[in-house]
């Protein structure tokens, strides 16, 4: 018995976290709608220039955030309204390098990984969205779960140093007061 948890834990830290496909399915189809609701981003758009989604990754979760890639693209079709969309892929490792992107979403990593992107997201004033709810306490701006319906909950306090978006979205979200690590 041991011997098998053993196992199992060591399958599971060396192939990375479990996601589950039906919450990647709604965040996929969310995530970029939302995008939509950011005060000033599409006044300030280009329509020549696209809306950038990047999904952030650890390395053993690359086949999740190439999967994630190809469901948003599935769905919205590299358009959202009448503007281009693209989505890119980036690792935790290589987000300092990052030239240009709308809106962050973090997959799992650990602790200095995810705050260290959020900071990068709030300096330049970007929503962060997050896979696991849990990782709003990194200072992450966005979750969205599964309950008995899809639930969007908003960190207060990131709120307060993000970007704005429209009341549509504070009328059907609920805020979360989360204490950061």
């Amino acid at each position: 018995m041991r011997r098998s948890m053993f196992i199992l834990l060591l399958i599971q830290t060396l192939w990375g976290y479990d996601y589950n496909d039906l919450l990647i399915d709604a965040q996929s189809r969310i995530y970029p709608k939302l995008l939509m609701l950011q005060e000033g981003l599409l006044h300030n758009k280009e329509k020549e220039k696209p809306l950038v989604l990047t999904i952030v990754y650890m390395p053993e979760d690359e086949a999740v955030a190439r999967k994630i890639v190809r469901k948003i693209e599935h769905y919205h079709d590299h358009r959202i309204g009448e503007y281009r969309f693209v989505v890119r892929m980036a690792s935790y490792e290589a987000l300092d390098r990052l030239d240009r992107t709308d809106a962050l979403y973090l997959l799992k990593a650990d602790d200095t990984s995810l705050k260290h992107a959020v900071e990068i997201g709030s300096s330049k004033k970007i929503p962060v969205f997050v896979y696991d709810f849990n990782d709003l306490e990194s200072g992450a701006l966005l979750a969205l779960t599964i309950e008995r319906s899809t639930v969007i909950y908003l960190n207060r306090d990131a709120l307060k140093k993000g970007p704005r978006f429209s009341s549509t979205l504070y009328s059907i979200a609920r805020f979360m007061d989360v204490q950061t690590n």
